[in-house]
């Protein structure tokens, strides 16, 4: 069994991780989830989940914090300290004060689940307590209480460095975060035959983020948009840097609402490609704007979607790869952009399903949500 503390976002955490085929899944609580999987390997890249690793028998708790070298299984079972941990982290404070005293940990720190100490990390062990879930509990039996070691984290300064240290970039027309692009290239990887394989394609590719972090967990990739100067402004930058790996990394200069030229795209054919992208988030909403310009705003953006998907479909024909991308959510507003984009792909023939969640951060008035095209 796995355990995961996951954010604010559940909806999309729980579809991004299909991709490692979990059973058993159960929501302990709003920020912890366990299940079961085969495929644990996959959960260092699953960018949601925000802690993780296994649930471990209390007998295996005991021997690691009581071990002054870790040995055998232990350094096999996630490369734990090997020496004692000198600080013990646990949320419950009661509980972790009586581990200290119990175990003679030097040193114990109570620290919201939700965040990372770098303290920890670097020189201890985090455990998390993991209640049974409700209705798991036997009547007249007391709960059993179980605990996970904490043995991955968040890439965080991933996500920081391609969100903030690449040259060209432009925060003032909604960048989308490096994060969010994460996810759904992995919620899209879930349904291909062959990941290791696949192509990533971003027909709105803006700053290059989605090639970055593609090339980076070893996928090819191509882009394209009708303008290329900063994702060209980038590519010098990815090639000094770690996202360079011998992996498929093109821009095309493109609308997305014209045919594509298959000389220049003849690669997407060649693999097992996915569409991964946000399209435009449309003009800055203020606090002056007016629903009337919300509603203008929209239908351009909904018609530059609905070209977006047919081109996509001419040039694939029965091919049909999977379409995850995001799409404009005017906080206060009427929203119909899903609805014009529900009729095209049904007459297409393609299944289409969102994430109602929309992802979203306090004072944005432009959320975005997820869509699936299959």
């Amino acid at each position: 069994m796995y355990f995961a503390i996951i954010g604010n976002h559940p909806e999309i955490t729980l579809k991004e991780l299909h991709q490692v085929h979990p059973k058993n899944l159960k929501q302990i609580s709003d920020h912890l989830i366990t299940f079961d999987t085969n495929e644990a390997d996959k959960l260092t890249n699953i960018a949601s989940l925000i802690k993780r690793w296994e649930v471990l028998p209390f007998e295996e708790i005991e021997n690691i914090l009581t071990a002054r070298h870790c040995e055998g299984n232990e350094v096999s079972r996630g490369n734990l300290l090997n020496k004692k941990p000198k600080i013990l982290w646990i949320a419950d404070k009661v509980m972790g004060i009586n581990f200290k005293k119990k175990y003679g940990m030097k040193r114990f720190k109570q620290v919201d689940i939700l965040h990372t100490d770098l303290d920890v990390k670097k020189k201890g062990i985090e455990l998390v307590k993991i209640p049974p879930a409700k209705g798991d509990t036997p009547k007249g039996r007391g709960a059993v209480v179980e605990y996970g070691v904490v043995l991955g984290y968040q890439n965080i300064k991933l996500y920081e460095v391609i969100d903030f240290e690449k040259p060209g970039r432009s925060m003032q027309l909604g960048m989308m975060p490096a994060k969010l692009t994460h996810s759904l290239i992995n919620i899209a990887l879930s349904f291909t035959k062959n990941q290791e394989k696949t192509l990533i394609f971003d027909p709105f590719c803006w700053t290059g983020t989605t090639g970055f972090l593609a090339n980076y967990f070893g996928y090819n990739f191509i882009g394209s948009d009708i303008k290329l100067n900063l994702a060209l402004k980038n590519q010098s930058w990815r090639e000094e840097s770690r996202y360079y790996q011998d992996k498929l990394f093109k821009f095309y200069e493109q609308d997305i609402s014209k045919p594509l030229d298959p000389n220049n795209f003849a690669d997407l054919l060649s693999h097992e490609t996915v569409i991964v992208t946000e399209g435009r988030l449309g003009p800055v909403i203020k606090q002056t704007t007016t629903a009337e310009e919300v509603i203008e705003y929209q239908r351009r953006v909904k018609n530059l979607y609905l070209q977006f998907i047919q081109t996509i479909t001419n040039f694939f024909g029965e091919k049909r790869p999977p379409m995850v991308f995001t799409i404009p959510i005017y906080i206060g507003h009427e929203n119909s952009i899903e609805e014009h984009i529900t009729t095209l792909t049904e007459k297409l023939g393609r299944k289409i399903e969102s994430i109602e969640e929309p992802y979203k951060r306090e004072q944005h008035k432009v959320a975005r949500k997820i869509i699936i095209l299959r």
